[in-house]
């Protein structure tokens, strides 16, 4: 079988975008957080800027903070790349055809022959 996506619906795109930025962007400033933590504690705080070791010195509600901005503004950034790629996809695909996708059909799963009866067994 042989499709071919003409069409991808810049709405479904800013959806997906704003979701894996979200998430992304969560689990990015949880580690950025926690890389400046590890840092300055290996005594590497010295080539730190001001502002992360400030971070570093404050409560862990400042570190869900930082998590929470650090998601926010990726899933903003993805969000908007994902809208823009279905875009500019569509228009591609307008012009020059959609990406053709060539799928098969699995093949069928081997059927075990049931087992003799003990009248059958006797039988034979």
């Amino acid at each position: 079988m042989k499709y071919e996506v003409l069409r991808v619906k810049p709405r479904s795109a800013l959806r997906v975008g704003f979701l894996v930025g979200l998430l992304g962007g969560f689990v990015f400033g949880l580690l950025e957080v926690l890389f400046f933590r590890a840092l300055s504690a290996g005594g590497g705080g010295d080539v730190l800027p001001a502002e992360a070791k400030e971070l570093v010195n404050s409560g862990g509600g400042s570190l869900i903070l930082v998590a929470v901005v650090t998601s926010l503004i990726s899933s903003l950034v993805f969000a908007l790349a994902g809208g823009l790629t279905a875009i500019f996809y569509n228009l591609g695909a307008h012009l020059f055809g959609g990406i053709e996708l060539s799928l098969s059909e699995p093949p069928p799963e081997p059927t075990l022959s049931p087992e003799p009866d003990e009248e059958d067994r006797r039988d034979g």
